[in-house]
């Protein structure tokens, strides 16, 4: 249990972009500044839906205002090797009363949840009035989880989904813009260069290509500029965002 904590912190929360690798290290690092930045709110009954290893978990509730942190899935999945969720569910039904808990946790989640609508419902049915949602999708990233890889959605899409389930306060940010947006897919490019690229180039180039990249890659993080308003043109990575019962 110790080993997979360590485990976690090292690829969620204290990130090293030669251990985490660069397609990784530059979604986890957005995913970590906008829990940061939620995380004094944060308080109460909280329910991780969709949980996987738990890796905000400890980081939470490090703040000392939960006062019990749940964390759901279903069963079994290829996360639960060592850490395991405090309750399964069947993927409908979320096995919590009505208004019982103090805030949700949706990272990485509705982008694989095949009915949206039917979810947000659900959750809304469980959270307390006043209760609220921290969600996080991505917008770009490649396919993953096959087949359970279902949408990628807009700001004003989430915004329709949330009106419909019956939130009334919804705030929903970018988590990263154009610079972070390349840098995801230069990453990820990087990481597969040596699988396609021809043998003598491999040799002889390949080295010198993915150091000149890794420079370019490091200089579009460090010159990120978040877009503060949605427009024509607008270039985000993902979204976060809160939203109230």
């Amino acid at each position: 249990m110790e080993k997979a904590n360590d485990y976690i912190k090292e690829q969620f929360i204290h990130l090293d972009l030669k251990k985490t690798g660069y397609s990784i290290y530059a979604i986890r690092t957005s995913l970590l500044s906008a829990i940061t930045s939620v995380r004094p709110q944060i308080k109460g009954i909280v329910v991780d839906l969709g949980c996987g290893e738990m890796p905000y978990r400890d980081f939470l509730l490090e703040n000392g205002n939960i006062t019990e942190y749940i964390g759901i899935d279903i069963q079994p999945t290829e996360y639960h090797n060592q850490v395991k969720p405090d309750m399964y569910w069947d993927g409908e039904n979320i096995p919590l009363p009505d208004n019982h808990a103090d805030w949700f946790i949706l990272t990485e989640f509705l982008e694989h949840y095949h009915d949206t609508q039917s979810i947000l419902k659900e959750v809304h049915r469980v959270l307390k009035p006043g209760g609220c949602i921290y969600f996080t999708v991505p917008c770009v990233w490649p396919l993953h989880e096959i087949p359970y890889d279902e949408y990628r959605f807009t700001p004003f899409s989430m915004e329709k989904h949330f009106k419909l389930a019956g939130f009334n306060k919804i705030d929903i940010k970018p988590s990263g813009g154009m610079n972070r947006s390349l840098a995801i897919t230069l990453g990820v490019w990087m990481e597969n260069f040596r699988i396609w690229s021809p043998s003598r180039f491999r040799r002889y180039g390949k080295r010198a290509m993915l150091y000149l990249l890794s420079k370019f890659y490091n200089y579009l993080l460090k010159n990120e500029q978040v877009p503060e308003k949605y427009q024509n043109q607008t270039f985000i990575s993902g979204l976060w965002g809160i939203v109230k019962k």
